[in-house]
C-alpha cells in the first residue's frame, strides 16, 4: 500500500517515506530509484503512524508513507492551493 499524504508541500528537497521494514523488497526498490529523485529522504522502519497506511500495515500488508512533513497550515484553512511546491511534487510523484 503506497500513502501519499502532504507531498506537496516539500521544504529543502526532503522527503521522509515510512514503512520500508514492512517488506525485505521495499528498501532495495527505493534506493534503485530516489537518486534519480534528486530529494534527500529520511526513511523509518515502521509502517505505524497517524494516516491511512497504519490500518493496512496492522494487516501485515507491506505499506510505504510519503510524507513531505507537518507545515504551520496543517489542517486549517490557510493550507491553500498557491503553497503547494508543484516542481518537488513532480519529484515526490517520479520515484513513487
Amino acid at each position: 500500500m503506497f500513502n501519499m499524504d502532504m507531498i506537496g508541500r516539500v521544504r529543502d528537497e526532503r522527503l521522509y517515506i515510512g514503512g520500508i521494514g514492512t517488506s525485505s523488497a521495499l528498501k532495495p526498490a527505493l534506493d534503485a530509484f530516489a537518486p534519480a529523485s534528486a530529494l534527500n529522504i529520511t526513511y523509518t522502519e515502521s509502517g505505524y503512524g497517524a494516516s491511512d497506511q497504519t490500518a493496512f500495515n496492522a494487516k501485515r500488508i507491506p505499506v510505504l508513507f510519503f510524507y513531505s512533513g507537518v507545515h504551520t497550515d496543517y489542517h486549517k484553512p490557510s493550507d491553500t492551493a498557491d503553497k503547494i511546491n508543484a516542481a518537488d511534487a513532480v519529484k515526490v510523484l517520479g520515484l513513487v
